[in-house]
Order: C-alpha cells, then sequence, then structure tokens
C-alpha cells in the first residue's frame, strides 16, 4: 500500500512539474515580410507544424510563433529521419508569378537558430532582419506591378 502511495505521488509530482514548465517556455517568433512588387504564396512548415498557404501582396507579411517545446530534443528521433533532432528546423516554399519558385531555411539547418527573426523577401533574394546582406539569393523577374490587370 504505501508503495502505491510513493509511485503515485512521484508520478503526480512529475506530472504536475511538466504542467507547470509549459507555462514557462518562451515562444520564437518567424515574420516574413513580401518587399518584392509582386505578389507571393508563401507555405512554411517544419516537421511538426504546418502553417499552410499564405498569399502576401507587395508590404504585406505573415508570422507565426512555436513554444521551444515544439522544436523537440535532441536526442528525440523523428520517423522520417533517424539523424534529425526533432523539430528544429523550419522552412518555406515562395511561389510567384512568372514561374518563381524558391525553398529556403528560416530556422535552423543552414538558417539562425534564434528567437524572433523577421525575413524580408526581395525579387533578388531573402534577408536576414535589416541588414542589407543577402542571406539566400535569386533572380525573380517580373513586370511592375502597375502594368497588371485591373480585372
Amino acid at each position: 500500500m504505501e508503495i502505491k502511495f510513493f509511485i503515485s505521488s512521484i508520478l503526480y509530482l512529475i506530472l504536475f512539474q511538466e504542467a507547470g514548465g509549459r507555462k514557462h517556455r518562451k515562444k520564437t517568433e518567424i515574420r516574413i515580410i513580401n518587399q518584392a512588387d509582386a505578389n507571393v504564396k508563401i507555405h512554411c512548415q517544419s516537421i511538426q507544424l504546418d502553417q499552410k498557404d499564405k498569399f502576401l501582396g507587395p508590404n504585406e507579411s505573415m508570422h507565426y510563433k512555436f513554444h521551444d517545446i515544439d522544436r523537440g530534443e535532441t536526442e528525440q528521433k523523428s520517423t522520417l529521419d533517424q539523424n534529425d533532432p526533432g523539430n528544429l528546423h523550419h522552412w518555406c516554399d515562395a511561389y510567384g508569378l512568372f514561374d518563381f519558385f524558391e525553398t529556403f531555411d528560416i530556422y535552423g539547418n543552414e538558417a539562425p537558430a534564434k528567437m524572433n527573426q523577421t525575413w524580408l523577401l526581395k525579387s533578388d533574394g531573402l534577408y536576414l532582419e535589416d541588414t542589407n546582406e543577402k542571406y539566400f539569393g535569386w533572380f525573380w523577374n517580373y513586370p511592375p506591378f502597375e502594368t497588371y490587370a485591373a480585372d
């Protein structure tokens, strides 16, 4: 009887500690601002999160947040890749007019893994924060936005 009480007390403490710990976990925010003069469709995801398609006009932005618990643990093994450290890798697909398509990392893997990042999507590439240093380059050629039909 004492052993059952002891074990149930330990389990209760573990569950209580886990539930209380989640309240204090920090959120990481990822923001993407379309600074190209054309509409773009952005689809961001990770192994555990899918942000669905977002359509951004010129100078529009999107953002999403995830808790550090969503990032997984380094010893956690993914069913997709046994070497994957969990949800530490977020990436986006960008689709635009005139056959524009790019995939780029926005968190982890080839991108920085710091909290609260802002990415600027421009016609010549992807920039981190307000720096003039291009993080990932491409060439997206499209006519000026003013020439599009109003229909």
